[in-house]
């Protein structure tokens, strides 16, 4: 990956993917969502970060990465949530650790669904 930041690959990763940009055309918003942002719609965050290493002695981490994808139907996030779920095992080489439907936390009429992502970066 290119960028010195998990994140920041898995956002560019996803708003260049043929799989989520018919879906929410590139709008992935670290943290949350812009007010008055249009749907479907994802936002990323970094949940966690620990030190893993190997017997020959290379360093890196494991991060997980909290990606919650937002829209106005049901079906829609769900889609949303699938086709970064596809983009995440190809493209970034994350493993889905968790996945549940939440109410959105800014009193909106939209669904939400999280995914939790392990993911590794920094292998020397």
């Amino acid at each position: 990956m290119a960028s010195e930041f998990i994140e920041e690959a898995a956002a560019q990763a996803l708003r260049g993917a043929p799989e989520t940009s018919p879906l929410c055309a590139g709008r992935i918003y670290p943290v949350r969502l812009p007010h008055g942002t249009e749907l479907p719609a994802a936002t990323y965050r970094r949940v966690q970060t620990r030190p893993a290493g190997s017997f020959a002695g290379d360093v890196s981490e494991e991060v997980v990465l909290k990606i919650t994808s937002v829209a106005v139907a049901y079906e829609e996030a769900k889609r949303l949530a699938r086709a970064v779920r596809m983009v995440m095992a190809s493209q970034v080489g994350a493993v889905l650790r968790d996945e549940k439907d939440v109410d959105n936390d800014n009193d909106s009429d939209a669904y939400c669904v999280c995914a939790e992502y392990l993911c590794r970066q920094g292998w020397g």
